[in-house]
Protein backbone atom coordinates (compact mmCIF):
# COMPACT_ATOMS: atom_id res chain seq x y z
CA UNK A 1 0.00 0.00 0.00
CA UNK A 2 1.31 2.88 -0.84
CA UNK A 3 0.53 6.50 0.46
CA UNK A 4 1.65 9.80 -1.15
CA UNK A 5 5.55 8.77 -1.43
CA UNK A 6 5.32 6.38 1.21
CA UNK A 7 5.12 2.98 1.02
CA UNK A 8 3.19 1.92 4.07
CA UNK A 9 3.07 -2.04 5.38
CA UNK A 10 -0.46 -2.83 6.41
CA UNK A 11 -0.09 -5.44 9.34
CA UNK A 12 -3.97 -7.05 10.11
CA UNK A 13 -3.06 -10.00 11.29
CA UNK A 14 -1.32 -9.24 14.58
CA UNK A 15 -3.01 -9.41 18.39
CA UNK A 16 -2.66 -6.97 20.83
CA UNK A 17 -0.85 -9.40 23.26
CA UNK A 18 1.91 -9.58 20.23
CA UNK A 19 2.32 -6.05 20.03
CA UNK A 20 2.40 -5.79 23.99
CA UNK A 21 5.15 -8.77 23.58
CA UNK A 22 6.95 -6.66 21.07
CA UNK A 23 7.49 -3.33 23.51
CA UNK A 24 4.40 -1.65 21.55
CA UNK A 25 7.06 -1.57 18.35
CA UNK A 26 5.58 0.26 15.03
CA UNK A 27 8.06 1.12 12.36
CA UNK A 28 7.65 4.68 10.67
CA UNK A 29 6.47 2.93 7.31
CA UNK A 30 3.95 0.55 9.06
CA UNK A 31 0.39 0.51 10.08
CA UNK A 32 -0.95 -2.04 12.43
CA UNK A 33 -4.94 -2.83 12.20
CA UNK A 34 -6.10 -4.35 15.18
CA UNK A 35 -9.52 -6.37 14.18
CA UNK A 36 -10.11 -7.23 17.97
CA UNK A 37 -10.66 -3.59 18.51
CA UNK A 38 -10.46 -1.87 15.05
CA UNK A 39 -7.78 0.13 15.83
CA UNK A 40 -5.44 1.57 13.60
CA UNK A 41 -1.63 2.16 14.84
CA UNK A 42 0.28 4.49 12.43
CA UNK A 43 4.18 5.13 11.83
CA UNK A 44 5.16 8.43 12.56
CA UNK A 45 5.83 8.55 8.47
CA UNK A 46 2.20 7.22 7.66
CA UNK A 47 1.07 9.87 10.17
CA UNK A 48 2.75 12.84 8.84
CA UNK A 49 2.32 12.40 5.46
CA UNK A 50 -1.93 11.91 6.15
CA UNK A 51 -1.47 15.26 8.23
CA UNK A 52 0.45 17.06 6.12
CA UNK A 53 -2.30 16.52 3.07
CA UNK A 54 -5.29 16.20 5.68
CA UNK A 55 -6.56 13.11 4.60
CA UNK A 56 -9.19 11.59 6.64
CA UNK A 57 -9.83 8.26 7.18
CA UNK A 58 -13.05 5.60 7.18
CA UNK A 59 -12.91 2.36 8.33
CA UNK A 60 -15.80 -0.69 8.28
CA UNK A 61 -15.03 -3.86 10.50
CA UNK A 62 -17.32 -6.24 11.99
CA UNK A 63 -17.00 -7.31 15.66
CA UNK A 64 -18.75 -10.71 17.22
CA UNK A 65 -19.75 -10.59 20.99
CA UNK A 66 -19.35 -7.94 23.19
CA UNK A 67 -18.16 -8.58 26.48
CA UNK A 68 -19.74 -6.89 29.76
CA UNK A 69 -18.40 -3.70 30.53
CA UNK A 70 -17.21 -2.89 26.98
CA UNK A 71 -18.47 0.31 25.32
CA UNK A 72 -21.01 -0.17 22.91
CA UNK A 73 -20.05 1.62 19.44
CA UNK A 74 -23.48 2.90 18.98
CA UNK A 75 -22.50 5.45 21.38
CA UNK A 76 -19.25 6.72 19.68
CA UNK A 77 -19.37 5.66 15.34
CA UNK A 78 -21.73 5.00 12.71
CA UNK A 79 -22.10 1.24 12.58
CA UNK A 80 -24.91 -1.54 12.17
CA UNK A 81 -26.48 -4.52 13.93
CA UNK A 82 -26.05 -7.05 11.91
CA UNK A 83 -26.88 -10.20 14.48
CA UNK A 84 -30.41 -10.64 12.51
CA UNK A 85 -29.55 -11.07 8.86
CA UNK A 86 -32.97 -10.46 8.61
CA UNK A 87 -33.55 -7.31 10.36
CA UNK A 88 -30.26 -5.31 10.38
CA UNK A 89 -30.81 -2.06 12.29
CA UNK A 90 -28.50 1.19 11.62
CA UNK A 91 -27.37 3.64 14.06
CA UNK A 92 -26.03 6.80 13.09
CA UNK A 93 -23.75 8.82 15.65
CA UNK A 94 -25.55 12.62 16.08
CA UNK A 95 -25.29 14.98 18.12
CA UNK A 96 -27.47 14.68 20.66
CA UNK A 97 -27.19 18.66 22.38
CA UNK A 98 -30.27 18.96 24.87
CA UNK A 99 -31.27 23.05 24.49
CA UNK A 100 -33.34 24.92 26.57
CA UNK A 101 -34.31 28.39 25.37
CA UNK A 102 -33.30 30.34 28.84
CA UNK A 103 -34.66 33.77 27.30
CA UNK A 104 -35.41 35.91 24.31
CA UNK A 105 -33.74 34.40 20.91
CA UNK A 106 -31.32 32.69 23.83
CA UNK A 107 -30.45 29.07 23.66
CA UNK A 108 -28.44 26.83 26.21
CA UNK A 109 -26.66 23.28 25.63
CA UNK A 110 -27.69 21.58 29.60
CA UNK A 111 -26.10 18.24 28.75
CA UNK A 112 -22.43 17.11 28.18
CA UNK A 113 -22.18 14.02 25.50
CA UNK A 114 -20.07 11.03 27.33
CA UNK A 115 -18.47 10.71 23.86
CA UNK A 116 -16.99 13.88 24.35
CA UNK A 117 -15.74 12.68 28.16
CA UNK A 118 -14.99 9.48 28.04
CA UNK A 119 -12.74 8.33 25.76
CA UNK A 120 -12.89 4.33 24.08
CA UNK A 121 -9.72 3.87 25.06
CA UNK A 122 -9.73 4.30 29.01
CA UNK A 123 -11.21 0.84 29.56
CA UNK A 124 -8.10 -0.84 27.47
CA UNK A 125 -5.70 1.15 29.24
CA UNK A 126 -7.28 0.13 32.15
CA UNK A 127 -7.38 -3.48 31.24
CA UNK A 128 -3.44 -3.00 30.42
CA UNK A 129 -2.23 -2.26 33.39
CA UNK A 130 -4.37 -4.45 35.45
CA UNK A 131 -2.84 -7.14 33.43
CA UNK A 132 0.40 -6.04 33.97
CA UNK A 133 0.07 -5.76 37.80
CA UNK A 134 -1.10 -9.22 37.99
CA UNK A 135 1.59 -10.38 36.07
CA UNK A 136 4.21 -8.99 38.34
CA UNK A 137 2.04 -10.37 41.66
CA UNK A 138 1.79 -13.89 39.85
CA UNK A 139 5.37 -14.01 38.98
CA UNK A 140 6.30 -13.17 42.94
CA UNK A 141 4.05 -15.60 44.34
CA UNK A 142 6.00 -18.21 41.72
CA UNK A 143 9.21 -17.22 43.34
CA UNK A 144 7.85 -17.54 46.88
CA UNK A 145 6.59 -20.69 46.24
CA UNK A 146 9.56 -21.83 44.83
CA UNK A 147 11.89 -20.42 47.82
CA UNK A 148 9.07 -22.94 50.01
CA UNK A 149 9.66 -25.96 48.14
CA UNK A 150 13.94 -25.97 48.47
CA UNK A 151 13.23 -25.68 52.49
CA UNK A 152 10.68 -28.92 52.78
CA UNK A 153 12.27 -31.92 53.34
CA UNK A 154 10.71 -34.30 50.88
CA UNK A 155 12.52 -31.84 48.03
CA UNK A 156 16.13 -31.67 50.06
CA UNK A 157 18.04 -34.09 47.88
CA UNK A 158 20.38 -32.97 45.38
CA UNK A 159 19.23 -33.38 42.30
CA UNK A 160 15.35 -31.72 43.35
CA UNK A 161 17.31 -28.98 45.19
CA UNK A 162 19.38 -28.06 41.77
CA UNK A 163 16.16 -28.58 39.74
CA UNK A 164 14.53 -25.83 42.44
CA UNK A 165 17.49 -23.23 41.54
CA UNK A 166 17.29 -23.69 38.00
CA UNK A 167 13.83 -23.08 38.33
CA UNK A 168 13.78 -20.54 41.00
CA UNK A 169 16.29 -18.63 39.02
CA UNK A 170 13.98 -18.88 36.07
CA UNK A 171 10.94 -17.36 37.77
CA UNK A 172 13.23 -14.74 39.84
CA UNK A 173 14.03 -13.58 35.85
CA UNK A 174 10.44 -13.36 34.91
CA UNK A 175 9.77 -11.64 38.77
CA UNK A 176 12.10 -9.14 37.53
CA UNK A 177 10.73 -8.78 33.42
CA UNK A 178 7.21 -8.31 34.98
CA UNK A 179 8.02 -5.52 37.48
CA UNK A 180 9.88 -3.38 34.97
CA UNK A 181 7.18 -4.03 32.00
CA UNK A 182 4.86 -2.55 34.64
CA UNK A 183 6.49 0.07 35.27
CA UNK A 184 7.08 0.92 31.82
CA UNK A 185 3.37 0.46 31.56
CA UNK A 186 2.47 2.89 34.80
CA UNK A 187 5.51 5.43 33.34
CA UNK A 188 2.99 5.34 29.87
CA UNK A 189 -0.02 5.29 32.21
CA UNK A 190 0.56 8.43 33.77
CA UNK A 191 0.68 10.73 30.59
CA UNK A 192 -2.47 8.43 29.31
CA UNK A 193 -4.63 9.45 32.21
CA UNK A 194 -3.45 12.71 32.60
CA UNK A 195 -5.06 13.99 29.02
CA UNK A 196 -8.00 11.79 30.08
CA UNK A 197 -8.14 13.50 32.88
CA UNK A 198 -7.51 17.00 31.05
CA UNK A 199 -10.73 15.89 28.97
CA UNK A 200 -12.79 15.50 32.36
CA UNK A 201 -11.83 19.00 33.42
CA UNK A 202 -12.66 20.60 30.54
CA UNK A 203 -15.57 19.16 30.21
CA UNK A 204 -16.26 20.17 33.58
CA UNK A 205 -15.03 23.77 32.96
CA UNK A 206 -17.41 24.10 30.04
CA UNK A 207 -20.38 22.86 32.16
CA UNK A 208 -19.73 25.16 34.80
CA UNK A 209 -19.23 28.45 32.50
CA UNK A 210 -22.56 27.74 30.88
CA UNK A 211 -23.78 27.10 34.62
CA UNK A 212 -22.85 30.48 35.18
CA UNK A 213 -24.50 31.63 32.07
CA UNK A 214 -28.08 30.36 32.99
CA UNK A 215 -27.19 32.20 36.61
CA UNK A 216 -26.34 35.92 34.72
CA UNK A 217 -29.52 34.94 32.64
CA UNK A 218 -31.68 33.87 36.15
CA UNK A 219 -30.32 37.51 37.64
CA UNK A 220 -31.15 39.32 34.66
CA UNK A 221 -35.00 38.42 34.01
CA UNK A 222 -35.44 38.54 38.17
CA UNK A 223 -34.17 42.15 37.79
CA UNK A 224 -36.85 42.15 34.57
CA UNK A 225 -39.78 41.08 36.43
CA UNK A 226 -39.10 43.16 39.27
CA UNK A 227 -39.25 46.50 36.86
CA UNK A 228 -42.62 45.34 35.39
CA UNK A 229 -43.86 44.64 38.24
CA UNK A 230 -43.27 48.01 40.10
CA UNK A 231 -44.81 49.56 36.56
CA UNK A 232 -47.20 47.50 36.92
CA UNK A 233 -48.06 48.53 40.58
CA UNK A 234 -47.48 51.78 39.93
CA UNK A 235 -50.28 52.02 37.51
CA UNK A 236 -52.59 49.59 39.08
CA UNK A 237 -52.33 51.23 42.45
CA UNK A 238 -52.67 54.82 41.19
CA UNK A 239 -55.93 56.62 43.14
CA UNK A 240 -59.28 56.57 41.00
CA UNK A 241 -59.31 60.56 41.90
CA UNK A 242 -55.42 61.28 40.74
CA UNK A 243 -56.25 59.46 37.37
CA UNK A 244 -59.20 61.74 36.78
CA UNK A 245 -57.22 64.67 37.34
CA UNK A 246 -54.37 63.42 35.50
CA UNK A 247 -56.96 62.81 32.34
CA UNK A 248 -58.82 66.00 32.63
CA UNK A 249 -55.51 68.16 32.58
CA UNK A 250 -54.65 65.99 29.38
CA UNK A 251 -57.68 66.69 27.79
CA UNK A 252 -57.84 70.08 28.03
CA UNK A 253 -54.40 70.55 26.98
CA UNK A 254 -55.41 68.23 24.07
CA UNK A 255 -58.75 70.51 22.76
CA UNK A 256 -56.42 73.69 23.90
CA UNK A 257 -54.14 72.64 21.22
CA UNK A 258 -56.63 71.52 18.66
CA UNK A 259 -58.54 74.90 19.25
CA UNK A 260 -55.55 76.91 18.71
CA UNK A 261 -54.40 74.61 15.71
CA UNK A 262 -57.93 75.45 14.23
CA UNK A 263 -57.60 79.30 14.30
CA UNK A 264 -54.35 79.13 12.99
CA UNK A 265 -55.35 77.14 9.96
CA UNK A 266 -58.70 79.43 9.50
CA UNK A 267 -56.01 82.56 9.19
CA UNK A 268 -55.44 83.41 5.26
CA UNK A 269 -53.04 86.03 3.45
CA UNK A 270 -55.88 88.85 3.08
CA UNK A 271 -56.44 88.97 6.70
CA UNK A 272 -53.08 90.25 7.33
CA UNK A 273 -53.47 92.68 4.15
Amino acid sequence: MQIGAAFVNVITDLSYDDWEADNFEVRPNQAIYFKETGELILGTNVANELSSKKAELSITYEKKGFSEGELRPEHYFDCKDITDPDNEIEYTKENQEIKFTVSFNQSLTVNTQASDVMDASIGRDIDELTTAVQAAIAAHDKVTKLEEMKKEAQYSDPASQEALDQWLEAAQKEAVYADDNMQKIYSRGVGKFQKYKDTVTLARTDLGSRESRLLLTEDRMANQQSNFEQLKSRNEDMELSDIIIQYTAAYNAYQASLQASAKANGQTLLNYL
